[in-house]
């Protein structure tokens, strides 16, 4: 009985969160004892079935730390999952605040939901997460004992929340990438978030509005080197200025080599101060003059290719 119980009980949670979700979406007005009565008479009539099939239950494998999962995966099994840290992927259904939303993955019948919880503001490319954004987050799995996951938060759940995912499980997330992978947020790392690789930055309609953000781009071409001043891009007309904050590092580059830099885009001063900052040649101050942003580099280094390149031919 024990071993029962045992296994029907991510059946209970599962139900109870189903018929939460049910009232919601179609507008039923109902309470907490109600939905766990009706869930319970759920649970009796899958009792015998679990106990006759006992053969035909899955075998849980252990589940590597970081590893992607399904948000109906947790939702159907959150006890497999809890306290685990895992990867889901899925569209942004509902924000309650920079610091919660509602991750909806595909059901079968219909879209499961998760909701997930950060520490501190997610902003991504200079603003907040909305609805409809398709996202990768990773963190751990809790279950929603309101008291626990405020503590470990350091802020208080909106009663909203409390109320509709209540010991339900919660993702508890530290990172945050946008589906098309030009974008990401991390706690530790990118706690205002940053850009990855140059896509935005060609297809922004105003640059300058991107000044400020901070930037990652790996295994860019170097198209030319002068004074303290660099020109990458994949081709002659995708080109954007990089000084480093470092002159080190520019030493260390050559010309047709792949760079990965990480720094912040900073709106572009004039072309004769530009030219002056940086020892750029007059002829320039023409093309410095048409370039609203650059990029102010804290760190360049080799591409990852051209380090082994290298260390092969030696």
């Amino acid at each position: 009985m024990i071993e029962l119980t045992r296994r029907a009980a991510p059946v209970l949670a599962w139900g109870l969160q189903t018929m939460r979700r049910m009232t919601r979406t179609l507008g039923i007005s109902t309470n907490e004892a109600g939905l766990q009565w009706v869930t319970a008479a759920l649970l009796i009539a899958v009792l015998g079935a679990c106990g006759r099939d006992d053969e035909a239950m899955p075998v849980q494998t252990r589940l590597a730390p970081g590893a992607a999962a399904t948000v109906e995966q947790v939702d159907e099994d959150p006890m497999r999952f809890q306290g685990k840290r895992v990867r889901l992927g899925g569209e942004i259904d509902k924000v309650y605040s920079p610091r919660a939303f509602e991750l909806e993955g595909e059901g079968v019948w219909w879209d499961e939901q998760i909701l997930v919880v950060t520490r501190s503001p997610v902003t991504i490319g200079g603003r907040i997460l909305t609805e409809d954004d398709e996202v990768m987050v990773t963190g751990k799995v809790r279950k929603l004992t309101v008291a626990e996951v405020e503590r470990e938060l350091g802020w208080d759940l909106d009663p909203q929340i409390e109320v509709e995912f209540r010991d339900l499980p919660v993702l508890v997330a530290d990172a945050v990438t946008m589906s098309d992978a030009q974008a990401a947020w991390s706690e530790k790392e990118h706690p205002q978030g940053t850009m990855v690789g140059l896509m935005r930055l060609w297809s922004a309609p105003d640059l300058t509005l991107l000044a400020g953000q901070s930037l990652i781009a790996s295994d860019v071409p170097v198209r030319r080197k002068i004074g303290k001043a660099m020109w990458i891009g994949y081709n002659e007309l995708g080109q954007i200025l990089v000084v480093p904050n470092d002159a080190a590092d520019l030493e260390l580059i050559e010309e047709g080599e792949r760079v990965t830099i990480s720094g912040t885009v900073e709106k572009m001063p004039a072309a004769a101060e530009a030219s002056r900052l940086w020892n750029l040649p007059e002829e320039l101050e023409a093309q410095l003059g048409t370039a609203p942003v650059y990029i102010n580099a804290t760190r360049v280094e080799e591409a990852a290719l051209d380090k082994m390149t290298m260390n092969f031919r030696r």
